[in-house]
């Protein structure tokens, strides 16, 4: 005799609970894909988006696919390994054959994002129970703060990374050991601090006895930090040092540094935003006496302390934490699965959380008739002349590089190159544009000294943009 009461939940059946989840995914996809990724797209289209990172990495696609494998990139002063090793961007070079390299760079980043439920809902499909988790991690990987802010910040592997990163912690929840390590490949392959995560990962695996696969994984992140580390400047000469800029203020200041680092309060108020949505899940694990998965927990520590020392909470930065993070709240068991008022309050919160965020993105539909006016063909007809003319330096303001990058030598106003020997000027008028770091009455008084130089031909002088060439 059977005397149990059947919940809401359990009067479903899996197949049909199977298809909610996939309609919920495609939902939520397109939600996306309306409220940021349209508005992303018509943003870069207006040269709304700054050279970093959007520019840098679209020069770094096309000039990859072009044969340089370390190519030598004007916003950073540097060759791209130079800086980050970052290995990720060969694989997708390619895609900048077919596409405007800018475009390619947010078809990269935005298709990544939008597959990373996927590993999920397969992870789920098989245990009906814990689909109602499937489709909070479908809202919260979609929607939470940090990926909302970091594609509102394009383009960076560090936003690629929140696949490989749900990748990984899916594969190693369902002990796929060999997918598992190739996920860590690929995650690693974004930049050099992934391998303190796959370190971490493998030593409690180490721990669970999982001997084969931690292994695998020491053994990975020991090779690859050897790769990064000591034969990367080996091969390309100097490197920036991003781990000293970590670590030498908390061992030459330690009280100090981490005083200062507490009072940031807008560093803790983002981190507190992105994870606020999995109080749900975090009071469901107490009240089933249940605790997380300590393994996904100690991985994305090394991730957690780098943010915190280096206060980078915005931008990309939170979008691979938010991803592995989530997995601390998986469970295997079906007598814990998650029950779906949980479920639902935590996807409320985690589009709540980014309401102001999305608020922000979804107001460019507004400016998206600008596509057709005067503006954007003054600044269409002035960068034509400038892909029609290749050959010389072209010195152009920061936002008007996403779109030239393309041409061999393009220069940011105010990057770190002097300001001389250039074919070229080109520059929107204030107060349009974003000429950062400086600032539009900057723009304004070399607008004005170009005027007056006479070695100067002036092409275009109109209400919305300065070219001028050397004579």
């Amino acid at each position: 005799m059977n005397s149990a009461v059947k919940t809401d939940d359990d009067r479903e059946r899996p197949a049909q609970r199977s298809a909610w989840a996939w309609w919920w995914y495609l939902g939520n996809g397109a939600a996306l894909v309306t409220l940021v990724l349209v508005p992303v797209w018509i943003k870069t289209a207006l040269h709304q988006f700054h050279n970093y990172d959007l520019g840098i990495m679209a020069q770094a696609l096309h000039r990859i696919r072009s044969g340089n494998l370390n190519p030598f990139l004007p916003g950073l002063n540097l060759p791209l390994f130079n800086d980050h090793f970052d290995p990720i961007v060969v694989l997708f070079a390619p895609l900048s054959r077919l596409l405007e390299p800018a475009y390619a760079a947010l078809t990269v980043e935005h298709v990544l994002i939008l597959l990373s439920p996927l590993p999920v809902i397969l992870l789920c499909r098989k245990q009906a129970d814990q689909l109602w988790f499937a489709c909070f991690a479908t809202s919260y990987l979609l929607f939470n703060r940090g990926i909302v802010s970091a594609l509102s910040y394009p383009v960076h592997p560090t936003t690629w990374a929140a696949l490989f990163a749900v990748i990984l912690a899916a594969a190693v929840a369902a002990r796929r050991f060999a997918l598992a390590t190739l996920a860590a490949v690929l995650l690693m392959g974004c930049k050099e601090e992934f391998p303190f995560v796959v370190a971490l990962l493998g030593l409690c695996l180490l721990l669970r006895k999982e001997r084969k696969a931690g292994s695998a994984m020491l053994i990975l992140a020991c090779a690859w930090c050897i790769a990064a580390f000591a034969l990367r400047p080996m091969l390309v000469g100097e490197t920036h040092d991003y781990a000293g800029r970590v670590l030498r203020p908390i061992l030459t200041h330690p009280i100090e540094t981490l005083g200062r680092r507490l009072r940031e309060g807008e560093g803790i108020r983002r981190f507190v935003l992105c994870i606020l949505p999995l109080l749900p899940l975090a009071l469901w694990l107490r009240k089933s006496r249940s605790s997380p998965d300590w393994t996904i927990l100690a991985a994305v520590t090394p991730l957690l302390a780098i943010r915190f020392l280096d206060g980078a909470w915005k931008f990309h930065y939170m979008a691979p934490v938010a991803a592995l993070i989530l997995f601390t709240f998986w469970r295997r068991e079906e007598a814990r699965a998650l029950p779906r008022r949980y479920a639902i309050a935590a996807a409320v919160i985690a589009i709540f959380t980014s309401i102001g965020p999305l608020a922000e993105t979804v107001s460019v539909y507004a400016s998206a008739p600008e596509l057709r006016g005067p503006h954007r063909a003054a600044l269409d007809e002035a960068m034509t002349i400038l892909r029609r003319n290749p050959g010389g330096k072209a010195l152009v303001e920061g936002n008007l590089t996403p779109l030239l990058a393309a041409r061999p030598d393009v220069f940011q106003i105010g990057g770190p190159q002097p300001l001389q020997d250039y074919r070229f000027l080109m520059a929107e008028k204030p107060p349009a544009g974003d000429p950062w770091p400086l600032k539009p009455s900057d723009i304004l008084r070399l607008i004005e000294t170009w005027r007056q130089d006479s070695s100067l031909r002036i092409l275009r002088d109109d209400a919305f943009v300065f070219l001028a060439e050397k004579r």
